[in-house]
């Protein structure tokens, strides 16, 4: 179990070292402007939706702004669907 948990303190560490997102945007009240700013600022549409889930999954209960990011979700999970097709 200490293994794993040094595994995971490692990769959170390394992923929050690599990406900072631009301060307030996930508190912002238009869910496209977020959704089009992680489409922007990842490799893909699944590093974007990652990203929005891990803050998402982190704010729990404190999250203020839940329906915004749910529609921010929404539009994410739409580009992956046309992509798809």
């Amino acid at each position: 179990m200490l293994e794993l948990r040094t595994y995971l303190t490692e990769r959170l560490s390394d992923i929050q070292a690599k990406w900072h997102p631009e301060e307030g945007l996930f508190t912002r009240k238009d869910p496209n402007y977020i959704a089009n700013y992680l489409i922007k600022h990842s490799k893909d549409l699944k590093q974007a939706m990652n990203r929005l889930t891990f803050y998402m999954n982190r704010a729990g209960e404190n999250l203020s702004n839940k329906q915004t990011l749910e529609k921010a979700k929404k539009i994410i999970q739409s580009k992956v669907e046309n992509e798809q097709s």
